[in-house]
């Protein structure tokens, strides 16, 4: 199966829904809904201590049912239904009518702060480098590649002679071991400091003598690449 940014990938069959043009029409038709917060969970009742039905995560979409007064009742691919706070959710069209600011982008980067490093992840539950940036980009209406090694090729270069003149916040930093072997990714926040997921996600910085100085980093950056503007 191909994901929405092209990446091709794999999953058991128990979790997919397999069905023809008729399931893919009315999905397409149905007024839908996405969720904006980072996780939680699909509860049978308009009540938080009714039976989980499923748990969700930011950017899954739902068919929306109905509303009960602060709960919107939606329903997953399979059938399956249950109710999230409209509050946690925002519909679909105005997800992707989303224009990327580099102050949406820091907030939600530093609200992932501390969530886990795991190697194919890109989901608020756990993420690898490309990941973090990716779902960092794609709640604030951008649609990054999946792998540092790609998402190097979008935006517009930016000068590196000066490096920290010509940084901006929410400019994408890369690293590697040389030029041609770009394997990992961070999000520069300002003032010396990027924000990226290694081990965990974190802040470093790039002034010497600060706690969070990274020089092995440092020497490794290959490329700068700005999203946001010129």
């Amino acid at each position: 199966m191909k994901t929405d940014d092209g990446y091709l990938g794999w999953m058991e069959d128990d979790r997919l829904m397999v069905g023809g043009d008729s399931l893919k029409t009315a999905w397409e038709n149905t007024p839908k809904v996405v969720y904006d917060d980072f996780e939680g969970i699909i509860y049978s009742k308009a009540d938080r201590k009714s039976m989980p039905v499923a748990d969700v995560a930011l950017g899954n979409r739902f068919k929306m049912i109905g509303k009960q007064g602060q709960w919107t009742r939606v329903e997953i691919p399979d059938g399956r239904r249950g109710f999230i706070p409209s509050q946690m959710l925002v519909s679909e069209s105005e997800y992707l009518a989303r224009t990327p600011t580099a102050e949406g982008i820091i907030t939600t980067a530093k609200n992932l702060l501390g969530r886990p490093y795991l190697w194919g992840a890109n989901s608020p539950k756990a993420f690898d480098c490309s990941g973090f940036t990716q779902t960092v980009y794609r709640r604030n209406g951008y649609l990054l590649a999946r792998d540092a090694n790609m998402q190097v090729n979008q935006g517009f270069a930016v000068d590196t002679t000066n490096l920290l003149e010509n940084l901006m916040p929410g400019d994408l930093l890369f690293f590697g071991p040389n030029p041609e072997q770009i394997n990992h990714v961070a999000i520069y926040i300002g003032d010396y400091e990027y924000i990226h997921c290694s081990a965990w996600v974190r802040i470093n910085s790039f002034k010497p003598g600060t706690a969070n100085y990274n020089d092995y980093l440092l020497k490794k950056l290959r490329y700068v690449r700005r999203i946001i503007g010129k």
